[in-house]
């Protein structure tokens, strides 16, 4: 049977490519060994041998991760060519002489939750179990997220800020950190007169919370260029042990200061948003971590914004450069300037722009 799936790996299980590639679980749930030699796995109906498991035998009570990753490969790990959806799809699982011996629908899920079965239903799971049984606490579903209006952008003067998540409890905070403290209501209202970033999720008993949803206000800043605002949990930065933007607990007296935590290659969660000045711009779930090599030691530290699928999207689809025509990127840098990082500042750009007509 097809046990347990996961379309939205954050942080969860690795590959052995150190990769956090989406999963499928599969499990003898008989009582003899099953030969799954030439069974075709499949997320398109009109496919079913889109990928075919190789000589396999699993014992009974036995599970088999196949991974989603698109790398198409046997070996030690089973890779399918193929990646799961995170907005859901049908997976299936069809025998060598082509009868369908298991389907399950996959929802749409959120970064580290997968559906599995549990005596006999389909179940969300906020502690995924890959090779291993679906042990922990079970959810009817995902809490929709809650809407904010007005919505992010700058502002000249002070407003009131609604949060509402429906029927559903909410939680809070205004300084960057995950919300985790619902209240009994299901809407609040707060007056915002000052440069703030607020999140909130909902809650609903015996469901998961909602995803995070960050908005930030720019009031009566002056500002005459576009605005990056990234928030994420306060210990993901400054945390001694877990932060990346700090010294940390086991690093060198001298510069570059080798062992401390900004060397190390840590992606946290983040949500990034552009503002443009004429009020267009993008904002999305992303991974976040410390970029470069010795301007990391720099008080001032470039940041390598990282767009995944198990975050909400594969990609940024927005015109930041419009005269390249080039319109989507995998990763963006929040600069530092590198090297010339204690000096003006300018002096890449403007070799860049001078030779910018050169052939």
């Amino acid at each position: 049977i097809l046990n347990e799936a996961m379309s939205a790996n954050a942080s969860g299980l690795l590959d052995e490519d150190g990769d956090h590639e989406d999963w499928i679980e599969l499990l003898n749930a008989g009582v003899a060994p099953a030969d799954l030699t030439g069974y075709g796995i499949s997320d398109d109906i009109l496919d079913p041998y889109l990928w075919i498991i190789p000589a396999v035998i699993l014992q009974p009570g036995e599970f088999l991760i196949l991974f989603a990753s698109g790398k198409d490969r046997t070996g030690p790990e089973l890779h399918l060519n193929f990646k799961l959806k995170r907005s859901g799809e049908l997976l299936r699982l069809t025998d060598a002489e082509g009868t369908l011996r298991d389907e399950i629908t996959l929802e749409a899920l959120i970064a580290d939750v997968s559906m599995g079965r549990l005596a006999g239903e389909l179940r969300y799971f906020g502690e995924p179990t890959p090779g291993e049984g679906n042990t922990t606490m079970p959810y009817d579903g995902i809490t929709p997220a809650p809407s904010f209006n007005p919505e992010r952008g700058i502002f000249e003067s002070s407003m009131i800020v609604e949060i509402d998540g429906n029927t559903d409890r909410l939680a809070f905070s205004s300084d960057g950190s995950i919300p985790d403290l619902p209240l009994i209501v299901p809407l609040v209202q707060l007056f915002v007169d000052t440069t703030t970033t607020l999140r909130a999720r909902a809650f609903r008993p015996d469901w998961l919370p909602s995803e995070i949803v960050t908005h930030s206000y720019i009031i009566d800043e002056p500002v005459n260029l576009p605005v990056v605002c990234l928030t994420m949990d306060p210990p993901d930065l400054w945390d001694p042990v877990t932060g990346i933007y700090v010294m940390g607990d086991s690093t060198e007296e001298n510069w570059p200061y080798y062992g401390a935590n900004f060397w190390e290659d840590w992606e946290k969660f983040a949500h990034w948003e552009y503002m443009s000045l004429e009020g267009g711009g993008f904002s999305l779930d992303g991974g976040a971590k410390i970029n470069g090599g010795w301007s990391r030691a720099q008080p001032q530290k470039a940041v390598r914004l990282v767009a995944r699928d198990a975050y909400g999207v594969s990609e940024v689809d927005y015109p930041l450069y419009p005269e390249t025509g080039i319109g989507q990127f995998k990763r963006l840098i929040l600069r530092n300037c590198g090297n010339d990082f204690p000096y003006a500042h300018i002096r890449d750009i403007l070799a860049h722009s001078v030779a910018a007509d050169e052939d």
